[in-house]
């Protein structure tokens, strides 16, 4: 078994030039600019390298009804017996800083069906080092891994951490959050 590469080393491996010469003087220019998987290796760096920044949410902002919005990557759930409850640490999941952009409860909207929830988070930047672009941060989960009673979902912020607690229709354990 061999061991992982570490980034930097893959990098350096991704961007060595090719090993074919060039035929002529234009292609030397095009082969120059281009590495072997037809890319200009300093976009390619400056794009990993912002991804590196980036580290726990590296999906892009994108416009969905004249908003921008992300989608947030990494939750936590935990299964009850007749409950289940998926969290979300803003410092932890979405970068660190983001909950002392949560100001209000109303920023929060929870929408819940019997096999799908849908967290979304208004007002939050996309990163701290963009603070003055702000997003709608987004989860939706379907289908989930079994029935729940939508009417009895509740939510809770309290200390940089958006809690959602669904009742399960049926009483019995869930293997993990979505059935997919």
């Amino acid at each position: 078994r061999s061991t992982p590469l570490s980034y930097e080393e893959l990098l350096r491996r991704y961007h060595q030039p090719p090993a074919v010469p060039a035929r002529s003087e234009e292609d030397k220019v095009s082969q120059s600019q281009m590495d072997e998987f037809g890319k200009a290796p300093g976009a390619e760096m400056q794009r990993l390298e912002m991804l590196k920044d980036m580290a726990r949410s590296q999906m892009p902002a994108v416009d969905s009804e004249g908003l921008p919005s992300k989608t947030i990557e990494h939750y936590t759930f935990a299964d009850g017996e007749d409950s289940v409850s998926f969290s979300i640490n803003l410092d932890k999941d979405l970068f660190d800083g983001a909950a002392s952009f949560l100001k209000e409860n109303n920023q929060v909207k929870v929408s819940c069906r019997a096999t799908s929830l849908d967290i979304r988070i208004q007002d939050v930047p996309v990163s701290l080092v963009a603070p003055e672009t702000l997003v709608e941060w987004k989860l939706t989960l379907s289908p989930l891994y079994s029935r729940v009673e939508p009417l009895l979902t509740t939510h809770k912020v309290r200390g940089g951490k958006v809690s959602v607690r669904l009742v399960k229709s049926k009483v019995g354990p869930w293997k993990k959050g979505v059935k997919y």
